[in-house]
């Protein structure tokens, strides 16, 4: 008799397994994709890699991550897909009344039934991954790299993996009892792990469009919105361990104690039907309907660019997420207009939303707090020398924000003011409140109050010549500096190596030009040494149409693998400018020979462009545009020596926040010997600082 077979629970594990012999068949074959077909197709290409020159063998721990670890992004999807159509598939007889009977008749408790299922997921997700990870990595030995493979990470990481399966596994069954039919159960699961993400998401994408202040990140950090979803904080995981999996597991618990407690409180009469109250049930239901509203609204918003066509997508979604969603719940086409007058409420509330976020009924972007209310700020002005957040190890916006809290009353002024001029200059682009362009200064701001409050805001209207007046104060402070660029927090001994680029149009004849290494601890010492105090020492009004005429890169000491980083987020690039007198003299006692004027004797000839203001679409770079021949060429000595007071180099405009470039009129520069090799500059505002 089948209850005698199934009275043991591994004969029931192996049952439910080979009733869903077709899930693990499905998961094997995109395993095998996933892990041995990807190591031996990659490790086959980085070999040949290594032969032509292309790749080092000091490469090869990188590229077993890339598969093995938790970079491998290929099998992060098959993941939350098994862990998916497992639930679904496992416990898919809950939704029919002959298997319900046909279980619940068996001499076993609830709780064995349900563990049966549970364990038989688990070994067919355990077996085949864990098969085809160490079916990879015997293929990557065979190549010739095992000695690469860390089998204890490989472990730690296979572990991490199962949490992950199992908390999206759980969640499907979860969906699965409190709900009555497969369609329903599919949905609820999306329900439970999406939900609160999407809406979330959909509402700072509101707040973005009626106010220009809103600073999304501020409201909803990216960890925040990850971490609530095993789904989505599954692809943050890099490490082979973090502080998470500790509440991972521990949430994993509960939802799987819950599980049980639910699949035992289940009726037999319930196959078919939902556990949960019709009053639950229709909160959910209008939950997801607000959602596919909002999502809706905006989706017409992006197509047909404008307000009229957000409104209209707002009500034609309602209407029909409405007849959808009643459609669905009872599978009645008759009870599409059902509820009516709640669909009216919810419109209505919409609308009513939506009136008061466009209005700005409660002057949102208008409020500046009073500058004798504001102990501190925390800022990050964005737009400015943005090559010091590029270079930050786990750049994190708010974490940027939070490291530069200034309490200086004069910075806390200017900042009030640059914030009064974005607030008034939004006004002129009220069509467009997201509207912001190079010519605008971007500024993300904190302000911590005196009642122990704060309130945070992101100007981008204030036009850059004029906040880059006000800001000059604030770039003088040595509290700025000291918080603001990397280079004033790093130590010598965090220090690898250092390297040192100079432009070759302002020392053609140098031998160094090209990056050059420097390496050892005093020479680290006395070159970051210089470099901090020429930096303090620097003044706004001396990067007035400023050129650096070096650039110091300081590669800093990986703490995890204890030797320096090659990608660019290891790095702390520090631009030197003339005045740099101490970095300068040190270089020149290494032995770099650098001259710091650019004599107009040494250039040959220079051709002027301009591009048609009236011409409907503009560069971002000269090298954007074919142009034929120059509007104007200069030879005259005195001709060159004012050009080089209204133009600065196109590769140097990055590294001086002061600069304003005129992407409307460039130069190219030939110098005297260089066999006619031209250097692009390009034309700079004037900034009255």
């Amino acid at each position: 008799m089948i209850s005698n077979r199934l009275y043991f629970s591994l004969k029931m594990v192996k049952d439910r397994l080979v009733q869903n012999i077709w899930v693990s068949a499905l998961f094997l074959v995109s395993c095998l994709f996933t892990f041995p077909i990807q190591a031996a197709l990659i490790f086959q290409r980085f070999v040949s890699d290594i032969g032509e020159k292309y790749a080092s063998r000091e490469q090869a721990a990188e590229y077993v991550t890339r598969i093995l670890g938790q970079q491998n992004m290929i099998f992060k999807v098959t993941l939350i897909i098994a862990a998916l159509v497992m639930g679904w598939a496992f416990y898919s007889y809950m939704h029919s009344k002959k298997q319900v009977d046909l279980y619940h008749s068996l001499p076993v408790s609830r709780t064995r039934i349900f563990l049966s299922n549970f364990l038989a997921g688990n070994i067919s997700f355990v077996i085949i991954y864990l098969g085809n990870l160490f079916l990879a990595a015997a293929v990557i030995s065979v190549i010739g790299f095992g000695a690469d493979i860390d089998y204890l990470e490989l472990l730690k990481n296979f572990a991490m993996n199962t949490v992950y399966f199992n908390l999206i596994f759980s969640v499907s069954i979860l969906a699965g009892l409190i709900t009555g039919t497969r369609l329903i159960h599919v949905l609820m699961t999306f329900v439970i792990l999406e939900y609160v993400q999407l809406f979330l998401v959909l509402f700072s994408e509101y707040m973005k469009f009626f106010f220009s202040t809103f600073y999304a990140r501020a409201v909803f950090t990216d960890d925040l919105i990850m971490n609530l979803s095993p789904v989505t904080s599954l692809f943050m995981e890099m490490e082979s361990f973090s502080f998470t999996m500790t509440a991972n597991v521990l949430v994993l618990a509960c939802i799987i104690l819950l599980n049980v407690y639910i699949f035992n409180l289940r009726p037999s009469e319930s196959a078919g039907k939902s556990i949960i109250r019709n009053r639950l049930l229709e909160t959910v239901k209008y939950m997801v309907l607000t959602a596919g509203t909002m999502a809706g609204g905006l989706i017409f918003n992006e197509v047909g660019q404008g307000r009229s066509w957000m409104i209209f997508g707002l009500v034609f979604s309602g209407f029909v997420g409405h007849c959808i969603l009643e459609c669905l719940l009872s599978f009645d086409m008759k009870r599409i207009f059902r509820n009516k007058g709640k669909l009216v409420i919810l419109m209505c509330a919409l609308a009513i939303a939506f009136l008061v976020m466009d209005r700005d009924v409660a002057g949102y972007d208008m409020r500046i707090p009073e500058t004798g209310s504001i102990e501190s700020v925390s800022i990050n002005p964005v737009s400015f020398d943005s090559y010091a957040s590029y270079n930050l190890a786990d750049y994190d916006e708010i974490d940027r924000m939070e490291s530069i809290r200034l309490s200086n009353p004069d910075t806390i002024k200017a900042v009030t003011e640059i914030a009064e001029i974005s607030v008034k200059n939004q006004e002129k682009h009220e069509s467009d409140k997201n509207f912001v362009s190079g010519d605008h200064f971007q500024l993300a701001v904190k302000y911590n109050l005196k009642d122990g409050k704060s309130l945070t805001r992101y100007y981008s209207h204030a036009p850059a010549a004029s906040a880059l007046e006000v800001f000059a104060d604030i770039y003088d402070t040595s509290e700025f500096k000291y918080r603001y660029y990397p280079l004033m927090s790093l130590k010598p001994e965090e220090i690898m190596k250092a390297t040192a680029e100079f432009p070759g149009f302002v020392n053609p004849d140098n031998k160094n030009s090209y990056e050059s290494e420097i390496r050892g601890s005093e020479k680290m010492k006395a070159l970051l040494s210089a470099a901090q105090n020429d930096l303090i020492n620097m003044s706004s009004s001396k990067l007035k149409n400023n050129s650096p005429v070096a650039l110091l890169t300081f590669f800093v000491q990986d703490d995890i693998k204890g030797r320096y980083a090659q990608d660019s987020q290891r790095r702390i690039e520090v631009p030197v400018f003339r005045e740099y007198i101490k970095t300068l003299s040190v270089l020149a006692s290494l032995g770099y020979r650098i001259e710091t004027d650019f004599s107009e004797d040494m250039v040959e000839y220079i051709e002027l462009y301009s591009y048609d203001d009236s011409a409907s679409a503009k560069p971002d770079y000269p090298q954007t545009v074919d142009v034929k021949e120059s509007v104007k060429v200069l030879r005259e000595k005195a001709e060159i020596e004012k050009f080089f007071t209204e133009y600065i180099s196109g590769i140097n405009i990055s590294y001086n926040g002061f600069i304003l470039p005129d992407s409307n009129r460039w130069a190219i520069v030939y110098l005297k010997g260089s066999n006619n090799l031209g250097y692009d500059f390009i034309s700079v505002k004037d900034v009255g600082i």
